[in-house]
């Protein structure tokens, strides 16, 4: 009840800016949350374009690169009586490797999951033995052991790279999962801010409105009717004008216009008064 007084005895303007301040207040926190739902959005989306979908291009890479060293390495075997033909495709092989060395150092600083650590570690200790079997196989070609060297590479060097490309795949499979997650997550969370956005304005509009009604109703009661025939009533009364009929709503103890009916009233008695003892002279 003191609250409702204290509302009451407000003045119009300090009402009207209460009103506005408070239309501010949820426009901003419309805002606001607006903004936060679109940043985590945001963050989910480079996630995907620069870390997850990265990691897949470059185990994807990875497994490319291995699958030409192999077809470098049988290109090598089948012209073993073209040295030169033997000199360039050794020197792909081993630009493949460099290239493979290169991109696994990056995927290495990239990798930010655990389980992603444990199958990028497998896909190094995977490569280990891959490497040594092929470097044996290239060993043998130098040396002109051809026959030796295709027997290495069927029974000891393709076992290897089997090995080798399972965890990259392994990797890969797991990143695109991943990858998968984090484009669900983000679907996920715009439907999500779409809908909370919807609710939180709903919400807003819904405040608004009461707080308008109330602050409309209150100004109503103080002023008891509308401002412009409030105007026009004072303008009649101080003209000397006591015949405008004042309406007041039943109950009404305490508005501008209740305020201005007792004021004309009381004027309409004075003037009674003056004119009965005007006659009685």
């Amino acid at each position: 009840k003191g609250k409702t007084q204290m509302f009451k005895g407000m003045k119009v303007s300090t009402k009207l800016a209460l009103g506005f301040g408070l239309m501010v207040m949820l426009l901003v926190a419309v805002t606001v949350f607006t903004a936060s739902r679109i940043r985590a959005i945001n963050e989910d989306i480079a996630n995907i374009v620069d870390d997850r979908a990265v990691k897949v291009a470059l185990a994807s890479d990875v497994d490319r690169l291995v699958n030409h060293n192999a077809r470098f390495i049988r290109d090598a075997l089948i012209h073993s009586k073209d040295s030169e033909e033997v000199r360039k495709s050794l020197a792909l092989v081993e630009q493949t490797i460099d290239e493979n060395t290169a991109k696994l150092s990056k995927l290495e600083g990239m990798i930010n999951t655990p389980i992603g650590k444990k199958l990028f570690d497998a896909m190094v200790a995977a490569r280990a033995p891959y490497g040594r079997a092929r470097n044996e196989v290239i060993a043998l070609i130098k040396a002109g052991r051809t026959e030796d060297a295709a027997n290495h590479l069927v029974h000891v060097l393709r076992p290897a790279q089997e090995e080798f490309l399972a965890s990259i795949a392994a990797f890969s499979q797991a990143q695109s999962q991943l990858l998968q997650k984090a484009g669900d997550d983000a679907e996920q969370e715009g439907a999500d801010a779409i809908q909370l956005s919807l609710a939180v304005t709903a919400a807003a509009v819904a405040l608004a409105l009461v707080v308008g009604y109330l602050l409309a109703r209150s100004l109503s009661r103080q002023l008891g009717g509308e401002p412009t025939q409030a105007q026009v009533l004072a303008s009649a009364i101080t003209q000397g004008d006591l015949t405008q009929r004042i309406a007041v709503a039943a109950g009404d103890k305490g508005s501008l216009m209740y305020r201005l009916s007792a004021m004309q009233q009381s004027l309409e008695r004075l003037v009674s008064n003056v004119r009965q003892s005007s006659a009685a002279v």
